[in-house]
């Protein structure tokens, strides 16, 4: 579960948020049905854009951050990569 927090960097989450309703309440509001399935949907694709930024660094993590979690071996790369895409599709699916 640590690796997963710590690949997911829940703490910016909700920077992600506040950036989605700032978005929403600038471009005129309106309708406030949506907001819930933009949240989530905003925060699924920025949890595979965590991922992926994480699976696309492994290298350089090997090198120079060996407490990374997949430099550290707690999860491999194709792990990562497959929860990466499967949040990116799930968000798209909500959007």
């Amino acid at each position: 579960m640590r690796t997963f927090l710590y690949l997911s960097r829940v703490s910016y989450l909700p920077t992600v948020w506040s950036n989605c309703l700032a978005g929403m309440w600038l471009g005129g509001g309106g309708d406030l049905h949506p907001v819930p399935y933009v949240l989530v949907a905003s925060t699924f694709i920025f949890l595979g854009g965590s991922f992926f930024k994480e699976a696309c660094s492994a290298e350089f993590d090997s090198q120079h951050r060996r407490w990374r979690p997949i430099a550290a071996g707690h999860i491999s790369v194709r792990a990562v990569f497959l929860w990466a895409w499967y949040w990116l599709i799930l968000g798209v699916a909500v959007l």
